[in-house]
């Protein structure tokens, strides 16, 4: 004898109907929503960009192997590996950025993990690299930072531009992105001095640097030789470092030229090393703790010792002692 279902049985085959008719989304629908939810989340092009184009590029190495995303974590796995560990000239990579380009891969794989797109994270089996201080890039000598800078040919556009951003790099410590990305809305002139904003800092963060007198003198100099002695007219959108090639002529620089400005300088492309140069600075000027971890956006107070300790810990503050003591010669 058929008896009707009661009403918490009838709730329960809806459930179970809907649960066996639900479809994911396919892989193109989860790739297009994973880009959308990082970019508003950092609100970053540059980030967005990294994230579409890591992943794009691992996406065509796959498939010309006549593999996809989802294939195998096995198969997938070792692929990652070299890939990761190769740049598009076929050079050897740091570890920062290997570990960088797996991180972005692992987290698209959550995503659609999440979102049952996918089974399995097959970079979870890929093991990271160290990242030993060696690799790490350390802060200036006053000395190399004197001789970089007067080795610029200032009688030039070029030159001036060069001058003014990398003393608005040591005055700041600003990231190299955050650089490449000033436009001249983020300026406030106030007599001697620029204060400067920057809207998008690594987490989302606004940020103010008021530029000391000596870096507003560079920096007014160049501007005035790139765009005109009346500055008032120029609207906020206008780049403050442009490029000067024949391809780019009079576009704003990319992150990658401020990179070959600082290794033209101070011997070294990892413009991170300006950065350093301004936290230790700050520290050997008798700077609080809390003053130099606020300059470089640091939320709490362990981050920035953290950060000082790698960077002063192959100094010896003894070590010109120990050699009058021991009656050392040259």
């Amino acid at each position: 004898m058929d008896r009707s279902l009661t009403p918490s049985e009838e709730r329960g085959t809806v459930t179970r109907f809907k649960q066996t008719e639900r479809v994911a989304m396919s892989l193109d629908t989860c790739i297009g929503a994973w880009l959308h939810a990082k970019h508003g989340r950092s609100e970053s092009q540059k980030t967005a960009t990294a994230y579409k184009d890591t992943l794009a590029d691992f996406r065509h190495l796959l498939q010309d192997a006549g593999h996809d995303l989802g294939d195998d974590p096995a198969i997938v796995a070792p692929l990652a590996q070299g890939w990761a560990a190769t740049s598009k000239q076929a050079e050897r990579v740091t570890p920062n950025t290997y570990n960088q380009r797996l991180a972005i891969l692992s987290r698209f794989y959550k995503y659609a993990i999440k979102h049952e797109v996918l089974v399995a994270n097959p970079i979870e089996r890929v093991e990271r690299r160290v990242v030993r201080k060696e690799h790490a890039a350390h802060a200036l000598a006053p000395a190399a930072v004197s001789r970089g800078l007067k080795a610029i040919d200032r009688t030039t556009p070029e030159g001036k531009r060069d001058h003014a951003l990398l003393q608005v790099a040591l005055a700041t410590g600003r990231r190299v992105g955050e650089l490449a990305a000033m436009r001249y809305g983020h300026l406030t002139w106030a007599g001697t001095t620029v204060i400067v904003r920057w809207p998008r800092c690594k987490g989302n963060k606004t940020m103010t640097d008021t530029l000391p007198a000596k870096t507003t003198a560079a920096l007014s100099e160049y501007l005035h030789a790139i765009y005109g002695q009346d500055l008032v007219g120029l609207p906020g959108s206008a780049p403050i470092w442009i490029s000067f090639s024949d391809r780019n002529q009079g576009k704003a620089v990319s992150a990658r030229t401020l990179e070959r400005i600082c290794e033209k300088y101070f011997h070294t492309s990892k413009f991170h090393v300006t950065r350093h140069t301004w936290a230790v600075t700050m520290h050997t000027s008798g700077a609080k703790l809390a003053d130099i971890g606020r300059g470089l956006g640091h939320s709490n107070l362990k981050t920035t010792s953290d950060y000082l300790e790698e960077q002063l810990s192959h100094e010896n503050p003894y070590a010109q002692t120990i050699e009058e003591t021991l009656g050392f010669e040259e």
